[in-house]
């Protein structure tokens, strides 16, 4: 499963959901390295 994130068309499927948005939020949203391993699965 994916999950978006910053309210784009950006997916991140290779770790957990939950850890995802505890990574989004520790970086206040800037986790741009997510596009380049999500190369927008969703």
């Amino acid at each position: 499963m994916c999950e978006c994130f910053e309210r784009k068309s950006v997916c991140w499927n290779m770790i957990n959901g939950r850890e995802c948005r505890q990574i989004v939020a520790e970086t206040d949203g800037h986790a741009r390295w997510f596009r380049w391993e999500a190369d927008g699965c969703g």
